[in-house]
């Protein structure tokens, strides 16, 4: 993989998910933080993923923000939009430090990617809970394995 090739959604999420548990080592303000990070990514994957397929542009001029894309995303997948967007807001806030703000506790961090779960499974993106190698349908995308080793704790090489 080359630096400029986007991670699935589904790996990310899987890393998000062993930095959560802090199985690098990093101590639990950067495992929390660096774990919204990753779990926002994935979530905005999965976004990016829906409006291609929703055949919208992803630039125009005015690059519309993640936030106007949530409110399409609400008339486009109503289904998935109050998760969706609720994990979008709660990762973003985790990922920014204030000194007025307390960081974001391990359950906080769970819960919120337990919603990127979700939407995950919800858009048959994949997601660590997938078989390894397996393709999820309609995305032409390979589950990878280390989403799943990462999901159960296993290291890879």
């Amino acid at each position: 993989m080359s630096d400029t090739e986007d991670v699935p959604a589904g790996r990310a999420l899987g890393l998000a998910r062993a930095l959560a548990a802090d199985r690098f080592g990093l101590g639990p303000g950067v495992a929390l933080r660096g774990s919204a990070f990753l779990g926002r990514y994935a979530l905005e994957q999965v976004l990016n993923q829906l409006w291609v397929r929703a055949d919208l542009p992803l630039r125009t001029d005015g690059r519309p923000t993640t936030r106007s894309r949530l409110l399409v995303l609400g008339e486009l997948h109503p289904e998935i939009a109050t998760p969706m967007s609720r994990a979008w807001q709660g990762l973003s806030r985790a990922c920014h430090l204030h000194a007025y703000e307390l960081t974001p506790t391990v359950g906080e961090i769970r819960y919120l990617l337990g919603l990127v779960e979700e939407v995950l499974v919800s858009t048959r993106m994949p997601s660590a809970h997938d078989k390894p190698g397996r393709e999820v349908p309609g995305t032409g995308e390979a589950v990878p394995r280390v989403a799943v080793a990462a999901r159960r704790g296993e290291r890879t090489a």
